[in-house]
């Protein structure tokens, strides 16, 4: 009885797994419309200046440059 339990249980995770994995990693709108390199490049310098806002804040500070360096 055991091993008929064990291989359901295993039968069943193995198809969740494969079902997690099939779903796609983004929502269908990034397929769709696909962000172009501007955007790309307006998100990366927007984040930018928000970790280094918050880095100029820390003790000691850090200067915008080590942020944009990294």
């Amino acid at each position: 009885m055991y091993k008929v339990d064990s291989s359901l249980k295993t039968t069943h995770s193995q198809a969740n797994m494969f079902h997690i994995y099939g779903q796609p990693l983004l929502p269908k709108l990034h397929y769709l419309q696909p962000f172009t390199v501007n955007q790309i490049d307006n998100l990366r310098y927007q984040a930018t200046n928000i970790v280094a806002m918050r880095l100029g804040r820390a003790e000691p500070p850090l200067w915008k440059e080590v942020v944009e360096y990294c």
